[in-house]
């Protein structure tokens, strides 16, 4: 199996378990994982040891349906949070738990470039941009709250 694949998939594991614990230690329960997703986990388990491009492809396209749901909802949640304080509110939220995976993802990808590992030193590049990017928008985020506040 391709080498890239089997990255691929433990990036979406890790960041589907780092979601996971996060919500936990915030609230105590899980948010749980959409139906298509479970649907989609099944169907993969079955097919792993037969069909493991397959299994990928579908555990993917399942994980990106629900990030394109979850962009759309964070697109209306920034028009709202302009004007309505509990959206920014949320906003903030979300951002934080996202900078709390980032630093988590960066940690481990920094352990594994550390030891030469090529993939892993690609992946902190791409994680320190989207940490830096969540901390540009949290920041604006910040400002946003104290002007609606005051």
């Amino acid at each position: 199996m391709d080498r890239s694949v089997i990255v691929s998939v433990l990036l979406i594991v890790t960041l589907v378990a780092l979601a996971i614990v996060s919500r936990l230690r915030r609230v105590g329960t899980p948010k749980p994982l959409a139906p298509a997703q479970d649907a989609a986990i099944a169907k993969a388990n079955r097919l792993w040891k037969s069909d493991p491009q397959t299994a990928h492809r579908i555990i993917d396209s399942a994980f990106e349906e629900e990030g394109q749901h979850e962009d759309e909802e964070r697109a209306a949640l920034r028009v709202q949070a302009e004007t309505d304080p509990a959206a920014a509110e949320e906003l903030r939220r979300r951002l934080r738990e996202d900078l709390e995976v980032w630093q988590t993802l960066l940690k481990r990808s920094r352990k594994h470039a550390a030891k030469g590992d090529v993939t892993a030193q690609g992946a902190v590049a791409n994680q320190e941009k989207w940490e830096n990017e969540t901390r540009a928008e949290l920041a604006q985020v910040e400002e946003l709250i104290r002007q609606l506040k005051g």
